[in-house]
């Protein structure tokens, strides 16, 4: 894995939404419309996973209620995964971004530092069970992001 900067987003449609509102964004990869769309506005980090898949680091910044979303996306397939970090209420800043070989640290939410890793093969979850406080997956049970949090709570 490794951190790229090449990854960047621009508004789908007519009409520009507020900066800190979901809407629709296009990825672009080296300034090329990749046909995935995406809900929040700011790109926090692009890692380069492979050849072809990358993990985006999202926020839609909305100052002290920050939501956290990580996608998987591949050019050709979209949206493999995406999870979100975070609870309504609670402020968050992203930091200390840390780029492994096999995965990727960073902070989050209070004294917590977060582990999202990329197995070679989808795995089973079942939905709500297993994943750290505060991270949601959409209900399916096949997942493709593996994240863990240390400490695995907050106060």
């Amino acid at each position: 894995m490794k951190q790229v900067k090449n990854v960047s987003l621009r508004t789908v449609g007519a009409s520009v939404p507020e900066k800190n509102k979901d809407g629709e964004y296009e990825v672009l990869i080296d300034e090329q419309p990749t046909g995935i769309t995406v809900p929040y506005c700011d790109i926090e980090a692009a890692v380069k996973v492979d050849a072809d898949r990358y993990l985006l680091f999202l926020t839609n910044d909305t100052l002290f209620e920050e939501m956290l979303r990580i996608a998987l996306i591949r050019p050709g397939d979209g949206v493999i995964d995406m999870l979100v970090v975070g609870t309504p209420y609670s402020t968050g800043i992203f930091e200390e971004l840390d780029v492994q070989k096999t995965a990727v640290n960073f902070r989050f939410i209070g004294d917590t530092t977060w582990t999202v890793s990329i197995p070679d093969k989808p795995f089973f979850r079942i939905p709500f069970i297993g994943d750290p406080p505060c991270v949601w997956h959409s209900f399916t049970p096949k997942r493709y992001i593996r994240i863990s949090a240390n400490p695995p709570k907050w106060q």
